[in-house]
């Protein structure tokens, strides 16, 4: 498994709701993935809280589903389970930036 990224909690979350959702619609996983144009692995990951979700993401799984972003966001406090510290989470996304070289160094 790979390191979960400092929105990981709040990707589960969005996952949790995306999961009941395609249970109340009798979709498995892999149609849901068909219908937003997302790869079920990349997918699956997202909703592990091993990759994040972007907007694009977002905005793809509401077409699928034909409801608002809102209603994949929904409930979202009692699906969280941990406090985000977003000084850390910054820090934590900035050590990542630095890693992968996203960031360019100061000479």
């Amino acid at each position: 498994m790979t390191a979960r990224h400092p929105g990981a909690t709040l990707a589960q979350a969005i996952g949790a709701n995306l999961l009941e959702l395609a249970d109340e619609r009798g979709l498995t996983l892999n149609q849901v993935a068909d219908l937003a144009y997302i790869r079920g692995p990349q997918l699956r990951r997202m909703i592990d809280g091993e990759d994040p979700f972007n907007t694009d993401h977002l905005a793809k799984l509401s077409q699928a589903f034909r409801v608002a972003v809102g209603d994949l966001l929904g409930n979202m406090p009692d699906r969280i389970q941990e406090p985000i510290d977003p000084d850390a989470a910054f820090e934590q996304a900035l050590q990542n930036a630095h890693e992968h070289g996203w960031v360019m160094q100061r000479a």
